[in-house]
């Protein structure tokens, strides 16, 4: 299939055949569980039991991965309890594997819930970061605010259709926008880690390390998306680690192909930007 690279499985069994050929890269992986969309409280259970059953099957085969979680996908808008009972559980049932677990940032209408939601988990749990996008205007501020406290922040573009009061108009902006908070993310972050392809941001980003060392600085990168780049980060000795999502594919194009700058005639298609 055409978008097989992209994409680690469906079964855990294939997740760990791609975790297994990334170790031998010289890349860690970060898995993630496409949506189920259930909206029931028996779907948050069900989506939640599906991402706490990945570390296990990994550890049977020898391998270590991080998760990525969308706070949707546990109901965070209809069954907000329930949703932070999810994510407290992943989180200490990953701390006990040794993994971290990043939130994931979703829509604007969102930041909030999100920020406190994860707020609310760092004060039980260490190894839970979130996700900041920097086509927001208000990001600089959220950043600064959770750089006070030290936070794991995971630093990327992103790209949902808001109002122009949300976010900036042109894709410059968002590039420049991202590139002035590295500096800030790299001397603030208690865990750093960039997730771009653009390669003029990587630019900068080593730029900057050059000038603080962080060699716990993460380059993160799509599975699939020009893997010529991460082998290059390898190779200079920079800490890389993969996005590997498991599950149903058709839900892969639905929620994370706009985001990979697979061609312009993605570009064309969706009518807007796509993540870089």
């Amino acid at each position: 299939m055409i978008f097989s690279r992209y994409y680690g499985g469906r079964t855990l069994d294939a997740v760990a055949a791609t975790v297994k050929r990334l170790d031998g890269g010289g890349m860690r992986s970060c898995v993630a569980l496409l949506p189920g969309l259930r909206f029931r409280p028996r779907g948050v259970d069900r989506e939640a039991s599906r991402i706490l059953g990945i570390l296990p099957a990994l550890d049977s085969a020898g391998l270590k991965a991080d998760l990525t979680v969308k706070p949707s996908q546990l109901g965070q808008r209809w069954a907000p309890a329930n949703c932070r009972a999810a994510l407290s559980e992943i989180a200490r049932r990953a701390g006990e594997r040794g993994a971290f677990v990043w939130i994931d940032m979703e829509r604007a209408r969102d930041v909030d819930r999100t920020i406190d939601d994860f707020l609310s988990l760092r004060r039980e749990h260490e190894n839970v970061g979130v996700c900041l996008q920097s086509y927001l205007r208000r990001t600089e501020d959220d950043l600064m605010a959770l750089l006070r406290g030290r936070h794991p922040v995971r630093l990327v573009k992103g790209y949902f259709r808001e109002s122009r009061a949300d976010r900036f108009d042109t894709w410059h902006e968002v590039t420049a926008n991202m590139k002035r908070l590295l500096g800030p993310l790299i001397a603030g972050s208690a865990r750093p880690a960039l997730g771009t392809h653009d390669e003029s941001v990587v630019a900068e980003a080593a730029r900057q390390l050059a000038l603080y060392p962080r060699p716990d600085f993460e380059f993160q990168l799509f599975l699939g998306a020009k893997p010529g780049l991460a082998e290059r980060l390898v190779r200079d000795g920079r800490f890389v680690r993969i996005y590997v999502p498991y599950g149903r594919l058709v839900r892969y194009f639905v929620h994370t192909l706009p985001q990979m700058d697979v061609s312009r005639n993605v570009q064309r298609v969706l009518g807007r930007p796509v993540v870089r």
